[in-house]
């Protein structure tokens, strides 16, 4: 069985440090008179953005796939069971 969790991070104080140039300027006083802010146009194109990623799930190289098909069909294929052995060992005591 395991235990609980006792870690707990510790606070980092973050010093802010106004830049010379005026950049820390709220941005409604950084856009231009003729220009109009939505955050919800943006907060929603990005929630759109992270919807898409996660739907498309993780990338799939294609030509690696290509290859170990190859290897199957021609017999060539050859399992590292250590080597596997290994890899799932370090995914269960992480």
């Amino acid at each position: 069985m395991v235990g609980p969790v006792t870690f707990r991070p510790q606070a980092i104080p973050v010093e802010r440090k106004t830049p010379p140039d005026g950049a820390s300027r709220p941005v409604s006083q950084q856009v231009s008179a003729g220009q109009k802010l939505s955050p919800q146009l943006s907060t929603s194109r990005l929630a759109d953005l992270a919807r898409d990623l996660a739907e498309a799930g993780p990338p799939v190289d294609h030509a690696r796939i290509a290859r170990l098909r190859q290897a199957i069909a021609q017999g060539s294929y050859e399992v590292d069971a250590g080597r596997i052995a290994d890899a799932l060992l370090r995914q269960l005591t992480v």
